[in-house]
């Protein structure tokens, strides 16, 4: 029988482990290529690759934030897509994936 300290290491070793396998939903995966459309349609692939670098630790809060501002946008947007890009946003792979989807298309001439 092990010991109490062996189990309570053992019940801990994963606690606060950060390297959670997250995945899209179809809904999630399609919300972030509309707005990866809509920024390359500006031109602006690379300031937003640095911004999401940037603010690449703030994921979480920003979708938090946009949870708040719901009630306010959903008299212009599709509440449905709103709801999509903050479940997405909630989730630290969605930046790589907006990223990668950004840096896919290249630059526009």
């Amino acid at each position: 029988m092990p010991s109490w300290w062996t189990r309570f290491k053992a019940g801990f070793r994963h606690a606060f482990a950060i390297g959670i396998k997250e995945e899209l939903t179809p809904d999630e995966r399609a919300v972030l290529e509309k707005v990866a459309a809509k920024i390359r349609a500006r031109g602006l692939q690379l300031p937003a690759v640095v911004f999401l670098e940037s603010t690449r630790p703030l994921n979480m809060l920003g979708a938090q934030v946009l949870i708040g501002l719901q009630p306010f946008v959903e008299l212009v947007a599709s509440t449905a897509d709103y709801d999509a890009l903050a479940a997405a946003l909630e989730k630290r792979i969605s930046i790589d994936i907006l990223m990668r989807l950004l840096e896919d298309a290249g630059p526009r001439t």
